[in-house]
């Protein structure tokens, strides 16, 4: 059975709270990754920042306009939230808070689950509190694709006899 440990990648690249936007970005881009977990001084993980924290900031996506009738519906920490997510300059202010994690003995079928359930790319590999690794779709697309596929069974049991 494959486990995190496995599949995982160990070397993860990581920013702090007060990495920019941009610089963000452009480590996204360069590195060919969809996402980035945020590291306090500790090197304890307090957030992520993925391509849809992204993509929702206002130097892409331009101003979204709400109509008043929207807002009339919306509590009024809902929009300072939305408002800061879309228009921060650093991580701290546009990573999601809420990490999945899992444990490197975590089996890939465990992962998957993960995966689906919460529908994410990507879990963060934490042992000890310890950042350790990272496993993305791509990494079980990987696991899939270099997997023995067992023999199959003989669909006539008279085959055997």
């Amino acid at each position: 059975m494959l486990t995190a440990a496995d599949v995982m990648t160990s070397d993860v690249i990581t920013v702090t709270p007060d990495t920019s936007v941009r610089e963000i970005a452009k480590l996204m881009c360069t590195k060919h990754i969809s996402g980035v977990p945020v590291i306090d001084r500790a090197k304890r993980v307090i957030g992520i920042v993925g391509e849809g924290d992204l993509l929702g900031h206002a130097e892409v996506a331009g101003e979204r306009r709400r109509t008043g009738w929207f807002d009339a519906f919306v509590d009024s920490n809902a929009l300072a939230r939305d408002y800061i997510k879309t228009h921060g300059r650093i991580a701290a202010d546009v990573m999601t808070p809420t990490v999945i994690s899992v444990a490197p003995t975590a089996s890939i079928a465990e992962i998957a689950k993960i995966l689906q359930r919460h529908r994410i790319k990507r879990v963060l590999v934490i042992d000890g509190g310890n950042l350790v690794g990272i496993v993305t779709r791509s990494d079980l697309l990987r696991a899939l694709a270099a997997a023995e596929v067992a023999k199959p069974a003989h669909i006539d049991d008279r085959a055997n006899s």
